[in-house]
């Protein structure tokens, strides 16, 4: 099942989004560092954004996975290890509505299996507002 956020996600949402970025095998900025920074552009994302949850229909407070998207824009997609390869990437992704390609803010190893069936354009800088309309869209060839 898909649904809309509520206040009492947001705890998991903050939490497994800087753990993800935090704790990324390719990343080379310190963890400490990470948590300082990146907090306020989540808090932007999320101010301006819709979030869908997947959970089961029968525990709804049981988080599945959930995606961050503002309009056409995917800022965030996380899925819980057990969860992954099994589809709820997708069913999220297509309860957004949103049509390829597909821009996304936050690059991660769960975009490189959904770039093999989607089309993608990663633009980081559409999370600040002053650089939003400035250079090109890259785009991620499926």
């Amino acid at each position: 099942m898909i649904r809309v956020a509520t206040s009492d996600d947001m705890n998991f949402i903050y939490s497994s989004w800087l753990s993800a970025i935090a704790t990324s095998e390719k990343r080379r900025t310190p963890k400490d560092i990470v948590y300082k920074n990146h907090r306020p552009i989540m808090e932007r994302a999320l101010a301006e954004s819709n979030v869908l949850i997947a959970c089961m229909d029968d525990h709804k407070d049981q988080i599945l996975g959930w995606l961050c998207h503002d309009r056409d824009i995917i800022h965030y997609l996380y899925i819980k290890q057990p969860f992954r390869k099994h589809g709820l990437a997708n069913m999220l992704i297509e309860h957004t509505g949103i049509k390829e390609p597909l821009t996304v803010t936050h690059w991660t190893w769960r975009l490189w299996d959904i770039s093999k069936t989607h089309k993608l354009v990663y633009n980081p800088y559409l999370l600040i507002p002053e650089a939003s309309n400035a250079g090109e869209d890259f785009t991620i060839p499926p």
